[in-house]
């Protein structure tokens, strides 16, 4: 049996769920996961999340992701020809700061901006926090984006982005685990260091305590781009471990949900409920009944995981990940995830889980309470309604027709 093995601790974070107002469009299936499926060219319209977390004192307040900035006339100019390029439809209404601000957070209050990794829908604006806020990178970062554009005529970020200028050490708590610049606006970019003294192992991930009291960890989660890290958020503390609950921040290490599941920690049931077509966010007696009839995989999803070679079919996610810098140790990082998964007290969230549009709570409600509410349980297996005409023929075509 797999053990992903947390330190215990007798803090916990209150974690919140952002709607960033981000919304991507006009992904095809193959630019984010493979191999394809018959039927299913486009992704549905994605989100893409940031996470508010504060100490149980309410003092300390990090931001983990920005998601997009509002101006996309304002990205570099690398940027704006790759979007064009690819024909990628990314909006924003507003800027996460204006978000916050709008439920009385003030951008002052916020230590640090955690970019779960340098990727545009990720990476927001900065720019629009004062300069005390910190910026959080994951290593290898500066090495692999600095300068940034203009300086770097082909960067895909932007110097207002971090704006940094020569190495300093300022009297720190973490050091030696972090390595910071300070910029000329005394904005410090603080690349970690998974390889320091202050480095343990959460299940096979490296991790760094970012508060120093286990209630929130930094995991290095590398492969799908330079210094991709992922979260941990303790989300209930009992001190002794027992009963203890957390959110797992997932950025891009995966981008659906059938990258991740079925795996052999988390199987493909025989049944499933409530029924991944069941409409969700309506309570009605209609809808209620739907969502009671279980979705009984069997003979399509068998076909379709055998037809592309994924098996064992209950046992082998739906699709590889097909956006990557390193494909090996993108596929580890999701390794590792699924071991985490293989827990009912951690419930996985990644930035682009439009699965969980409906369903979770957004800021600035907590989202401490997801097990009590049954999220994981509502978004477990709801992806398989993305997966097409392949799998709700046949035997399970009588269930997409009552739930069309």
């Amino acid at each position: 049996m797999v053990k992903f093995e947390i330190p215990r601790g007798s803090a916990s974070q209150t974690v919140s769920i952002i709607d960033s107002t981000s919304m991507l469009a006009n992904f095809k299936i193959t630019d984010l996961a493979t191999p394809g499926l018959p039927d299913v060219n486009l992704f549905a319209t994605l989100p893409a999340f940031s996470f508010f977390v504060t100490d149980s004192s309410g003092k300390r307040k990090v931001l983990f992701d920005l998601a997009f900035r509002k101006d996309p006339e304002n990205y570099s100019p690398f940027l704006k020809r790759t979007l064009v390029k690819h024909k990628w439809d990314c909006t924003a209404e507003k800027n996460v700061k204006e978000v916050i601000e709008e439920h009385g957070v003030s951008a002052h209050d916020i230590e640090a901006i955690i970019w779960s990794h340098p990727h545009f829908d990720h990476t927001g604006d900065p720019s629009t926090f004062p300069p005390e806020t910190n910026l959080i990178v994951g290593p290898g970062f500066k090495k692999a984006m600095l300068p940034g554009y203009p300086a770097n005529l082909e960067s895909p970020i932007l110097q207002t982005d971090y704006e940094y200028d020569e190495p300093y050490s300022p009297a720190s708590k973490r050091e030696p685990v972090f390595n910071s610049i300070i910029s000329r606006r005394g904005r410090n970019l603080i690349e970690i260091d998974f390889t320091g003294k202050d480095v343990f192992k959460i299940g096979r991930f490296p991790a760094l305590d970012y508060f120093g009291d286990g209630s929130f960890y930094l995991l290095d989660a590398p492969g799908h781009a330079p210094g991709h890290i992922c979260g941990l958020v303790r989300t209930t503390a009992s001190g002794d471990g027992n009963g203890d609950t957390f959110m797992f921040l997932g950025g891009d290490a995966i981008h659906h949900a059938g990258e991740l599941r079925p795996s052999e920690h988390r199987p493909l049931p025989q049944q499933i409920l409530p029924h991944p077509l069941a409409p969700v966010g309506i309570d009605a007696p209609a809808h209620r009944k739907q969502a009671s009839i279980p979705f009984c995989p069997g003979d399509a999803i068998e076909h379709l995981q055998v037809s592309r070679n994924r098996v064992p079919a209950d046992k082998t996610p739906f699709y590889d990940p097909a956006l990557f810098i390193d494909f090996d140790e993108a596929c580890e990082t999701i390794k590792k995830m699924q071991e985490a998964d293989w827990r009912d007290d951690i419930f996985i969230m990644f930035a682009h889980d439009e699965c969980s549009l409906g369903v979770v709570d957004m800021f600035p409600k907590p989202a401490n309470h997801w097990k009590e509410k049954g999220w994981a349980e509502k978004t477990r297996w709801r992806f398989l309604k993305d997966l097409g005409g392949a799998v709700y023929k046949d035997s399970v075509q009588r269930d997409h027709i009552a739930f069309s």
